[in-house]
């Protein structure tokens, strides 16, 4: 089962299949964008948390401001297990 972007918009919920590395949502966010998410992303795994800001195409092909959080979550001896997030339509 494929990877899933879900993005939730005032209007409609969405979803679209995407590569495991993720690339499929980068091809979403405007270019001016892209360079500084994917910059500071490395700064997760020191941090914890980042939170974004940052413009997200919509499938009417329309740009949304979207404020984005991560967080890292880790096992008892501090491993990384996953990275859960979510997505807020600011516009």
């Amino acid at each position: 089962m494929p990877t899933m972007c879900l993005v939730f918009t005032r209007k409609k919920w969405w979803q679209t299949p995407i590569s495991a590395s993720g690339i499929f949502c980068f091809k979403h966010v405007h270019p001016e964008d892209v360079a500084k998410i994917f910059s500071s992303l490395a700064m997760l795994f020191t941090q914890g948390t980042r939170t974004f800001e940052y413009r997200f195409i919509s499938q009417a092909e329309q740009y949304l401001w979207m404020h984005g959080m991560l967080r890292l979550i880790r096992d008892d001896a501090g491993k990384p297990l996953k990275v859960v997030g979510s997505l807020t339509d600011i516009a």
